[in-house]
This record gives structure tokens, sequence and C-alpha cells, in this order.
């Protein structure tokens, strides 16, 4: 999106997107100064912030399940080596 000021304020001023160019076209009488064209960002920072919270949370999930695995390792070793101790 784009967002135009023009100079006197609220001229008639027609600006197109045509492909790769822009085309400005006054619609009124009076003549225009100055136009200034703002690109504005279509996505509401809403959703940087929801990306931001999604990737913070599935790498918290990571760490955790990295961590149960190796504790439940850790378990299945110290269960193993007393089974053994048991048998012998």
């Amino acid at each position: 999106g784009m967002s135009v000021r023009t100079e006197p304020a609220n001229a008639a001023v027609q600006v197109r997107g045509i492909k790769d160019d822009l085309v400005i076209e006054n619609r009124g009488a009076t003549p225009v100064d100055l136009v200034l064209i703002n690109a504005t960002l279509p996505l509401s920072p809403l959703w940087f912030m929801a990306s931001a919270l999604g990737l913070l949370g599935a790498t918290a999930a990571l760490i955790l399940l990295s961590r149960r695995a190796r504790a439940g390792r850790a378990r299945c070793a110290t269960l193993a080596a007393s089974t053994a101790a048991a048998t012998l």
C-alpha cells in the first residue's frame, strides 16, 4: 500500500501503479506543488508479534522435549544398571 499527501492539501491527485511504474495525475483545476508518496506496510504489527511469540514458543517446546529425552535416557540407564546388578 501507499499513502499520498499533497501540497496544497486535499488536491485532486490520483496515483496509480501500472506494472513497475507509478502514474500521478492531477484531476483538479488547481496546480499541485508537491506530491509525497509513502509506502505503508500492508500487514498489521500484530502479525509480527504473533510470529515472534510462535517462534519463541516453538523454541521453548523443542528445548523442553530435548531435556525430557535426556532425562528419560538417564532414567533408563539407571534402571538397566540396577536390573543388571540385581540379576548378578
